[in-house]
């Protein structure tokens, strides 16, 4: 094989590595929604059944707030009114006739592309 030809079999087996990370970022980020969504989903579902039969309010959110960036120092996105949108979050899908988690996978779905322009942000 002469150097122009070597070079050209190079980058083409350069490139299918840059895409071979692509993908698996790709997976890396929709793996890493799809988990957040469900911690959300969760804590919202505890928040919202809280209020309802221990008559949590705004106080006490706010006592959990602080006392997650005390347990979890460094931990972002868990201020009261996060954690006040994750409670509703819970309540606008759980009321839904599909089952919790299709509604998970479908709200992945919806927020991928914000989620990964976010945490592209972050890094």
């Amino acid at each position: 094989m002469n150097s122009a030809a070597a070079n050209i079999h190079e980058h083409k087996v350069f490139l299918q590595v840059v895409e071979l990370i692509k993908q698996s970022k790709h997976k890396v980020f929709a793996a890493v929604n799809t988990e957040l969504i469900d911690l959300y989903w969760k804590i919202g579902e505890s928040i919202s059944r809280k209020v309802q039969s221990d008559g949590w309010g705004q106080g006490t959110v706010e006592e959990l707030s602080r006392f997650i960036q005390k347990e979890m120092i460094g931990s972002r996105g868990f201020s009261p009114q996060n954690l006040w949108r994750m409670k509703q979050f819970y309540e606008v899908y759980s009321s839904s006739p599909i089952e919790a988690d299709q509604n998970v996978a479908q709200i992945t779905n919806l927020c991928y592309d914000e989620f990964e322009f976010n945490l592209k942000s972050d890094i």
